[in-house]
């Protein structure tokens, strides 16, 4: 499907632009990843983008984010996975800390704005759409607008609160402060188009930052589907009113404390209420907020004559509080003096709940009924109006059904067609398609070093260093996908267990038969480093009887779409790279995991005892990071899904199971036959032979079988025991006891690390299999012979 889409774009892209060609957008979506996550401006960009890609239509949707943020990363994937490939989740490397709030940062913050720009350009955007701007004051986000590219390029605009008010805003943060915050503002003269969230906001762009209104968009806003009428079961109820302190029924507020949401008046206001009221009716202010707010809050109302128990302050308040407490209020008051939109209001609304607010900025648009509204800057005008709402019940039921249909006018999939209207507008009108051909990745590389090279700010070599990795990791030369194979143990040592044969058939089977549109590469870790290296090399001097060295070079490149399998697993090496399980995962890498038995846990008597704890430590880690398992049996599966659920409280990866292989000659075979292989493979075809096949350890039956066939021998039955592996753990005393067998090399043969090619001779002379074994994972042998 992606295929045909590409090939769709390359036969629309160049001919006349009209309303249903292809448009390539690019979304940077830093705006969800910054500490503006935290606030509405990240649940807003979040939010918009996904509608865009419900909403996309033929248009192809991009998300960028920013590599540096790298804990974001999985949650935002999340978002998008039922609605984009994750191909079109693209993650570009930078190099920190680059924030401005500090001039020594300077460099670094230039040159990633570079290292932004130059891997947008690389996807080769039609348009390209930021979520946010005034971003990168005191975390390592990195937003600038044709630096050195030119890309028809559009961005939503929030308020300009700080502006209208620099004496509260911009002042007090000193002069690094204004300096960053106007570069910010003054990336919005260079865009195509302006997304306003509000007619409010439209209009501050047109006075304040001077856009001319034909490239402004009014697109409003909307909230989640969370935010909706419940029913709330009495248990439910009393637990969420005895967590936050609530014996009464209530008032609420909920949004940042920070000064113009009008805390103060609203705690005023409701100091002025009629007594009976005030007793009938708690006032829950909600939504965390730093500790000096609260103390500077809690001591004013206070000093307005009220009780502890009157306003009550939640602190940190998750998302289905918080529709709960919509539901149960008997009034929403908003009474903040300037808001780009007001989504608390809206939340409010869309929960039923009756709702209140300032008659200025945006908040009329929001709320939509006039005789709901108050002077925020008046006390009284606010007492007022929450007292006639409290004291008619019928004015307040009114409230609450207009809330409802009014919350009905506003979606996310409504602002998303506004966008993409506008957005197919400018592409018809604005080609950049002349202006920027296709660059190959060297062309990126060279752009990059040379605009690097100009910037005028203090850098040192490891800067270059480092930059010079983020521009080798964002503009990687690879046509095809990669298939990471993980063989660490394999290439550490062929240790010819039937573990060791299984991973060198699947990745013999997959590099003679890759999957289409993707290239098998083998990469080992190396146990006290991080991260992979490529295998290859390493494998061919091997079979050329080279010695090989595990040295920390060719470290994998990575990219969207990559895929890591996990099939040569050790307690010593995957638990050690789950940070670069997380970078991985962060570029867009998905990772499986092959499981071949949970028996060190399901029977931890076979095993020395740390041999079980590092492998329940290695279920652990790999499941936190991992898309997937793939176990060798259904047994398997099953008894891995039964211990995950019992053990963790992770939602499940996926699971599911594989059948191994039968056929040795095709599994990369090891060969070699001892000097006296003939003879004793006529001793065992020269009488019945019993073959047992694997390690020596305590759960295979190895003991009870040598004696039952002790038990023949004393009978005078003429049989053969043949014994195929290696001495494991916890069986010295058998160890010793066949070694010093008097039928050994008679009746008892015991054939310790030989070849897979002797071993098939072996297959062929004897007359039978025995597989004794108390718990296996699939039992290659059985199939094997």
């Amino acid at each position: 499907a992606q295929c045909k889409c590409d090939l769709r774009r390359v036969e629309t892209k160049y001919k006349c632009k009209k309303r249903d060609a292809t448009v390539r957008i690019v979304i940077d979506l830093q705006g969800a990843q910054s500490y503006s996550r935290l606030r509405g401006i990240g649940r807003y960009s979040l939010s918009i983008s996904q509608a865009l890609a419900r909403n996309a239509k033929a248009h192809e949707i991009f998300i960028v984010l920013n590599g540096i943020l790298g804990e974001t990363l999985e949650g935002i994937r999340a978002h998008f996975a039922e609605l984009l490939p994750s191909g079109n989740i693209k993650v570009w490397d930078g190099y920190y800390p680059a924030s401005s709030h500090t001039k020594a940062n300077a460099f670094r913050k230039s040159a990633n704005e570079l290292l932004r720009e130059a891997f947008i350009d690389s996807l080769e955007p039609d348009i390209i759409l930021i979520t946010s701007i005034v971003e990168g004051w005191a975390d390592d986000i990195a937003v600038s607008i044709n630096r050195i590219i030119n890309r028809p390029t559009a961005a939503i605009f929030y308020d300009a609160i700080p502006m209208i008010n620099p004496e509260k805003y911009i002042h007090p943060e000193g002069k690094i402060f204004e300096e960053y915050y106007y570069e910010r503002v003054g990336s919005f003269q260079k865009t195509e188009l302006l997304f306003g969230i509000s007619d409010s906001s439209c209009k501050e762009a047109m006075q304040y930052l001077h856009i001319d209104q034909a490239k402004i968009v009014n697109i409003a806003a909307a909230v989640d589907t969370m935010f909706r009428p419940i029913t709330l079961e009495r248990e439910t109820i009393q637990d969420l009113k005895q967590k936050f302190g609530i014996k009464n029924r209530f008032l609420l507020y909920s949004g940042a404390s920070d000064e113009r949401k009008n805390h103060k008046k609203l705690i005023e206001a409701y100091a002025k209420l009629p007594e009976t009221l005030k007793q009938e009716y708690q006032l829950v202010i909600a939504g965390g907020m730093p500790t000096e707010r609260y103390l500077e809050f809690s001591k004013f109302a206070s000093s307005c004559g009220l009780k502890k128990e009157s306003v009550l302050f939640t602190r940190i308040v998750k998302d289905e509080e918080l529709v709960a407490l919509y539901n149960l209020c008997d009034l929403y008051v908003f009474p903040s003096w300037h808001e780009g939109f007001g989504l608390p209001a809206l939340e409010a609304m869309a929960c039923g709940a009756a709702v209140i607010g300032s008659n200025n900025t945006s908040i009329p648009e929001v709320i939509g009924r006039e005789d709901a509204l108050f002077d925020p800057f008046d006390a009284e005008s606010i007492a007022g109006k929450i007292a006639e709402v409290l004291q008619n019940e019928s004015f307040r039921q009114e409230l609450i059904r207009h809330g409802l249909k009014q919350s009905q006018e506003f979606s996310w999939d409504k602002s998303a067609l506004k966008i993409i209207t506008a957005l197919e507008h400018l592409f018809e009108t604005k080609s950049n398609t002349a202006n920027n051909p296709s660059k190959r990745p060297m062309e990126y590389q060279q752009l990059l070093i040379n605009s690097i090279a100009a910037i005028d700010a203090k850098q040192t070599d490891k800067d270059l260093m480092n930059l010079a990795r983020c521009i080798s990791s964002n503009h990687r030369p690879q046509e095809k996908k990669q298939l990471f194979v993980d063989i660490s143990e394999l290439i550490k040592e062929d240790a010819k267990s039937g573990i060791q044969r299984v991973v060198r058939s699947i990745l013999a089977e997959l590099s003679t038969n890759s999957p289409a549109g993707y290239t098998v590469e083998p990469v080992y870790a190396v146990s006290d480093r991080l991260g992979y290296h490529y295998a290859k090399e390493l494998l061919l001097a091997r079979e050329r009887g080279e010695e090989i060295e595990l040295l920390d070079r060719s470290r994998i490149d990575v990219g969207a779409g990559d895929i890591f399998l996990g099939l040569d697993l050790s307690p010593g090496v995957q638990p050690k790279q789950k940070l670069y399980y997380q970078i991985l995962k962060e570029h867009g890498v998905r990772l499986y995991f092959v499981i071949y038995d949970i028996l060190l846990l399901q029977n931890p008597r076979w095993w020395p005892i740390e041999a079980s704890i590092a492998f329940e430590r290695l279920l652990r880690e790999t499941s936190s990071v991992a898309d997937g398992f793939l176990c060798i049996s259904k047994s398997v599966a099953e008894d891995l899904c039964q211990w995950l659920t019992s053990h963790t409280t992770m939602q499940l990866p996926q699971i599911n199971y594989f059948h191994l292989g039968a056929d040795i000659q095709n599994s990369s075979p090891s060969t070699g036959v001892p000097e006296n292989g003939s003879e004793i493979i006529k001793r065992i075809k020269a009488r019945p032979s019993f073959l047992m096949v694997g390690t020596l350890e305590p759960r295979k039956g190895h003991a009870q079988t040598l004696e039952a066939f002790e038990m023949l021998w004393s009978g005078g039955k003429e049989v053969n025991l043949v014994i195929v592996g290696k001495q494991g753990w916890m069986v010295e005393e058998l160890a010793e006891k066949l070694r010093a067998h008097p039928q050994m090399n008679h009746q008892l043969f015991w054939l310790e690390g030989i070849s897979d090619e002797y071993l098939e001779q072996i297959y062929g002379a004897a007359s039978s299999l025995i597989l004794p074994s108390q718990g296996e994972g699939f039992g290659l042998p059985l199939i094997e012979a």
